[in-house]
């Protein structure tokens, strides 16, 4: 076959972005597609890898080495020259790696890498400056493409690149992070809980996969088997939800981001539609699926030579091929974010790490095609699917990329990993400290703190952690928990034993939340509901109201109350999407709330706490029914208690 079509397809992508330039005093830049969140298409400039000029400076690097056409040599500076320019001049918090400023500064150690000017590696460290204010912004996202994990890996290249001392305690600051940022669960690890997805996204650019990736970098460059265990507890986590029904790892997502996707699930939940938010969606592309998964276990194959990647590798690479180049189900984009392109490039990163041409040849296929597509419908399709037929020329999501994997594809072989899986080649040769040098004993005990907190202070010098070194595959939590209770039990304390069932219990609710999606949508469903009995005013008094079973109350352990104000002796716990929300109760409280564990109307129970309080007097009774009254407000402001009578038709 003849490959040079792909690199004249790429050439011919590469000359009409450059008709498209936009020739300023500070350099070459280029507007992009960008959607607002509500299916608008603007065209903006901006400086990311994934679809701002950074990702096309970088297109026209890889198209300028494999045709010396000086037209894209020019791009290439005046680009890189725009970009610095525009960073100095657009202070930012935001470091993520693909769709942020770290992966300019990358973008700058390629050029520096590709010019051999050590110009280009100051620049880079100029542009990641002040990254450390990215931990600290108020939403914290810690996934590869948005998050603290992408930044991490763009500061490991840095600091590969530069030995800069400044950025070495930064990799500290994120690492950090991220490690007490772990949801343990007992199957793995995984970070980014939210109300927007059933539970932790599985996944390449969003999910565990991706920051499991990052840990592996991490672990091969300081040379430290405990962050390869990190990455392992992540893969571990996505292996136990491999849905056999999809042939794939679950699409987690189910979340509403505007009015119209709240009313719409508003609606489902109004009207029992419980599957919605608790079943998973089958997708395969870079950023969530198979094909990106496929990418974090070929790097797993290539660092930890486990059998168990080597199988899930080959999973992902059957489940690419249906959802890629099988007729009734192959997707329509070809971009790389979750197109053709993007998904092919798994067959070429197996083809360069197993050296089989029969990978390639799918990658082939896929190429093919791309231009037939091309060839059919004039143009390619945005990544964006509701943006029409207009050619976006992005690198994530638009004709640059596309032309990006052309390009791969006219090489006779693939030297290295791509852009979609940038490997950190070099290791650190000096001497790790801090942090960077935790061993797998100081690694449990933290985690251990961070999960049973009360507990471990009390008897976590009593376990052999050693022996915990074996939890792999996810048993770490199930390990933790038998050690704990052994040493628990051997203290024949009765406040110790409180303590730690106070804590399972706590776990325990927390475990249980089958969807983190359904949870938000029911809070705020029913605090609407609770706003409007509350605005009924003298109704409130008839309104019949419950506690929800998810809400539990609990008497606190000794040791916790006494540190607690007002004589809080109770609590309740509420499992919420983004953690498990704690209310400390006083014995009022508590009594009113717990009456409601059965459905009743406020009437009802202010009879009932005027009885328990024994009171005849009608100054007496006005004062319990007000503190009553009060109490029970509270609770419905605060989505304690929940409107029994409910326009829910269960199924």
């Amino acid at each position: 076959m003849d490959k040079n079509k792909y690199l004249e397809e790429a050439i011919r992508i590469g000359d009409e972005i450059l008709q498209r330039v936009e020739k300023t005093a500070d350099g070459y830049t280029w507007k992009t597609m960008s959607s607002t969140g509500e299916q608008e298409i603007t065209w903006e400039i901006s400086e990311s890898l994934y679809s701002g000029s950074a990702g096309i400076v970088y297109y026209f690097l890889e198209l300028y080495k494999r045709t010396n056409d000086d037209r894209y040599l020019d791009a290439v500076v005046e680009g890189a020259r725009w970009l610095e320019n525009y960073c100095a001049a657009n202070k930012t918090d935001y470091y993520a790696f693909y769709t942020g400023r770290m992966g300019v500064a990358y973008l700058m150690l390629v050029l520096a890498d590709f010019f051999k000017d050590d110009a280009y590696k100051a620049k880079a460290l100029k542009i990641a400056e002040g990254c450390e204010a990215f931990l600290s912004m108020d939403r914290k996202i810690d996934d590869l493409i948005n998050g603290s994990s992408g930044a991490l890996l763009g500061l490991l290249h840095l600091h590969a690149a530069t030995g800069d001392e400044g950025i070495l305690k930064n990799i500290e600051k994120y690492t950090r992070h991220l490690i007490q940022r772990i949801n343990i669960t007992p199957h793995g690890f995984y970070w980014d809980r939210s109300g927007t997805n059933i539970r932790g996204l599985c996944g390449f650019s969003h999910g565990a996969a991706g920051i499991g990736y990052v840990f592996l970098e991490l672990g091969r460059y300081f040379g430290n088997d405990s962050f390869y265990w990190i990455a392992e507890n992540a893969f571990a986590y996505e292996n136990h939800f491999y849905h056999e029904p999809f042939s794939n790892w679950p699409d987690f997502r189910r979340g509403f981001y505007n009015e119209k996707t709240l009313g719409e699930n508003r609606d489902k939940y109004l009207n029992g539609k419980k599957d919605y938010f608790t079943l998973p969606g089958d997708m395969s592309a870079w950023c969530h699926g198979a094909p990106g998964i496929g990418l974090s276990r070929v790097r797993a194959c290539e660092v930890l030579k486990n059998e168990q990647y080597r199988q899930d590798l080959d999973k992902a690479i059957e489940k690419t091929i249906s959802a890629t180049l099988d007729t009734g189900l192959s997707v329509a984009s070809c971009i790389l974010c979750h197109g053709v392109g993007g998904n092919a490039i798994l067959f070429l990163e197996a083809s360069r790490i197993r050296d089989d041409k029969k990978y390639r040849d799918l990658a082939i296929q896929a190429g093919d095609r791309a231009l037939a597509y091309k060839e059919k419908n004039e143009k390619y399709l945005s990544g964006y699917s509701f943006a029409g037929p207009i050619n976006d020329i992005s690198l994530f999501m638009g004709d640059s990329g596309i032309g990006y994997f052309y390009l791969l594809l006219s090489d006779k072989v693939q030297e290295k990993a791509t852009l979609l899986k940038p490997d950190l080649n070099k290791v650190y040769s000096g001497t790790t400290k801090g942090l960077l040098a935790i061993g797998q004993e100081e690694l449990f005990a933290e985690l251990a703190t961070s999960l049973y907190p009360l507990t471990y202070k009390k008897v976590g010098q009593n376990i052999d952690l050693k022996a915990l070194s074996g939890s792999q595959g996810g048993s770490f939590m199930l390990s933790l928990k038998e050690a704990l209770d052994k040493a628990v039990a051997a203290t024949n304390d009765n406040a110790t034993r409180q303590v730690w069932e106070y804590e399972l219990k706590k776990e325990e609710l927390d475990s249980t939340i089958e969807s983190h999606s359904y949870n938000r949508i029911r809070r705020i469903v029913e605090i609407e509901k609770n706003q409007a009995c509350l605005k009924a005013g003298t109704d409130l008094i008839n309104a019949e109201l419950m506690l929800p079973e998810e809400h539990v109350l609990l008497e606190l352990p000794e040791e916790v109350a006494k540190n607690s104000s007002d004589d809080e002796d109770y609590a309740i716990f509420i499992p919420t999407p983004e953690y498990l929300l704690e209310f400390p109760l006083n014995d009022f409280a508590y009594t009113v709330i717990s009456k409601f564990e059965d459905p009743k109307s406020v009437k009802q129970v202010i009879s009932e706490m005027v009885d328990e309080f024994e009171v005849t007097e009608q100054a007496e009774i006005d004062q319990v029914k007000e503190v009553t009254i009060y109490q029970i407000t509270e609770a419905l402001q605060q989505g304690i208690l929940f409107t029994a009578k409910s326009e829910v038709v269960h199924q």
